[in-house]
C-alpha cells in the first residue's frame, strides 16, 4: 500500500524527515510533531493568515498559534507553518533533528513595517469557510 521499497538509482535524490519542535522557551523544544491532516465537510475553503490572531469577517476561526517555519540560514526548503497555541506531540524529547521548526519573526524591508514591528515573533490564525 504504502510502495516504500521502490528502487531508485538515480544520482539524485531528497530525504523525507521527521519534524521537531526547535524553541528553547518551549517545554516541547526537541519533541517530535505529529502529522495532521485537517478535513471538514461543513467548509471548503481552509486560509492560513500570518500576523493576525482572528478571522476576517465572514469566516469561522478553526485555531490561531504562532508562526514557525525551518531556520532562516538552513539551506533547506521550508514552508510556514500555523503551530496551534496548544501543540501535541507523539515522541519524546530525544535530540534527533529531522525537520526542525523555529518560531517566526518580521523582518522589514520587502514586508511593510508598520504595520508589522521588526524582529517580533508572529502570530497566526487558520481560517474556514
Amino acid at each position: 500500500m504504502w510502495n516504500i521499497n521502490k528502487h531508485y538509482n538515480g544520482p539524485y535524490w531528497g530525504y523525507m524527515y521527521g519534524a521537531e519542535y526547535e524553541d528553547a522557551t518551549k517545554p516541547l523544544h526537541h519533541y517530535e510533531v505529529p502529522c495532521a491532516v485537517c478535513r471538514s465537510s461543513q467548509f471548503s475553503t481552509v486560509l492560513m493568515i500570518p500576523a493576525r490572531s482572528e478571522c476576517y469577517q465572514g469566516w469561522q476561526k478553526a485555531y490561531h498559534g504562532e508562526l514557525v517555519s525551518g531556520y532562516y540560514k538552513h539551506n533547506a526548503a521550508s514552508q510556514y507553518i500555523c503551530l496551534d497555541d496548544n501543540p501535541q506531540t507523539n515522541g519524546t524529547n530525544a535530540i534527533k533533528y529531522g525537520k526542525l521548526t523555529f518560531p517566526v519573526r518580521a523582518q522589514c524591508g520587502s514586508l511593510p513595517c508598520p504595520p508589522y514591528e521588526h524582529n517580533t515573533l508572529l502570530t497566526c490564525v487558520v481560517c474556514l469557510k
